[in-house]
This record gives C-alpha cells, structure tokens and sequence, in this order.
C-alpha cells in the first residue's frame, strides 16, 4: 500500500477546496480516500497541490503522430498502438477514433486497421473504442472540410457498403438528420447499439427537435456546422430544450 497526500480532487462548483490523501494497493487500485486537515499534508508521496482526475474519454480524434484514421494502412499498425500508448501516457483511457468523410473502401481499410489494433490491446495502453464515423450523410451546405465527392444521401444500402462486416466495430455516426432517408439510418443504428449525433446539419428546431425523440442523442461540436442560437430560429441547440437527454460535443 503506498500513500499519495497533498493533491487536489476536482469537486462540484462552490465547494471549497481542500486537499486529500489517497492510498493505492498494490494493483494499483484506490483503497481509501480521505481529506486532509488545512495545512498538514501527512505522509507519503507528496504532489504538492497537483491535480488528480479521472482519465479522459475523447470522441472526437482524427488521428496523431502523422496517421490520419481515414487513410490507415496495414502496415501503419506499429506506429498506430505506439499512439495508443502515447495517448494513456497523457491521460487518456479510451478514443473512439474518428473517420471523416472518405471514399468507400479507404473507410473500410481504417476500419480492418482499427480492428487489429483492438485486438491488440493491453493493460497500459489507450482503448479504442468502435470508431466514430463523421459521414457522409452530411448536409453540402454544411460540410466544412468534407470532401463534397464522397458525401451521399442516408440509406440503409450506402450504410451497409461502409459497415458490412464491421457493425460491432462502430460506436458513433454523425449525420444530418433533415436529409431524406436519415430516419430509418437513424433507426437502424439505435437499433445496432450505435449512438448517432447530430452534426454538419441544416436541421432547424423542429426537425432537430423530432430527430432527438427518433433516438439522436448527441450533438457533434455543439454550435459548429449548424444553425447558431437564436431567439426566433433556436435551431438544433435550442431545441434540446424540452427534448430528452442530449450529449454536448464540444471541441475544447
């Protein structure tokens, strides 16, 4: 059992700040917990003040170390699993790897690459959770940095061309719940298990407002490819009001 004291836990807004002490056994589990009294630190590994916090869990991640996900290559492996373990080293437990919009089959060798790494993993390294697919169901009009040549229309066919063999591998699908054909998309995906979000969308509040009672539960970089807050267009962002639990993206 070894003690760290002297570190600082993050509390709920108006709490006043305190130091603690933990104690972690030797699997390197938490064992107990405990405050300290103002101006002792007690004894054991002492962090000064430092913060501790729960890993983090990032949805949103394109790529690192030079390997954009959408155009992973089997022989990008090695260097795929070194950012896994870059990424736990900084204090990330999990990833779920974001593949932009992207030609068919280059999605689905990213996908193959990804599924090795799975695999793969070990205690120690970075989880990758089932990938995020931002596309292509997207809106023309608010693709941003989508290449327009590999969006298309929200159907079942197109879902299948990208995910066949891969359903378990896929976590996430941002798409523009207004296009035609998004709604059985959408149901088919919460029928899967997958969450789908709301993103690079011109859905105003009323369309926006019925995608989240049709299972959308997430909004991807909240404000961002979408209409603003307004008082007279509240677009997807107002419309989380009075709707169900929505997740917020935010790009921080």
């Amino acid at each position: 059992m070894q003690w760290h004291t002297n570190l600082r836990l993050p509390e709920p807004i108006g709490v006043p700040e305190r130091r603690w002490r933990l104690a972690v056994d030797d699997d390197g589990r938490i064992a107990a917990l405990e405050p300290l009294e103002v101006g002792t630190s007690a004894r054991g590994l002492n962090w000064q003040g430092d913060w501790l916090s729960p890993a983090g869990v990032d949805l949103q991640i394109n790529g690192g170390l030079g390997l954009p996900f959408p155009e992973l290559q089997s022989e990008q492996l090695p260097r795929l699993l070194e950012l896994l373990d870059l990424l736990w080293r900084d204090g990330v437990e999990a990833i779920a790897p974001t593949l932009v919009t992207c030609g068919v089959e280059p999605l689905r060798q990213s996908l193959a690459v990804l599924a090795e790494a799975r695999r793969q993993h070990q205690p120690g390294r970075c989880l990758l959770l089932g990938a995020h697919l931002e596309g292509p169901f997207l809106a023309p009009e608010k693709r941003g940095a989508h290449p327009s040549e590999h969006l298309c229309a929200p159907s079942l066919a197109e879902l299948e061309r990208r995910i066949s063999g891969f359903e378990d591998d896929i976590a996430l699908v941002t798409l523009a719940p207004e296009l035609p054909g998004a709604e059985e998309v959408i149901a088919a995906l919460r029928q899967r298990g997958v969450v789908v979000s709301l993103g690079h969308s011109a859905a105003d509040e009323r369309t926006a407002r019925l995608a989240y009672q049709q299972g959308v539960g997430m909004i991807t970089h909240c404000f961002n490819a979408m209409a603003g807050l307004h008082h007279r267009a509240p677009g997807p962002v107002g419309a989380l009001l009075g709707s169900p639990p929505v997740a917020l993206g935010v790009i921080a």
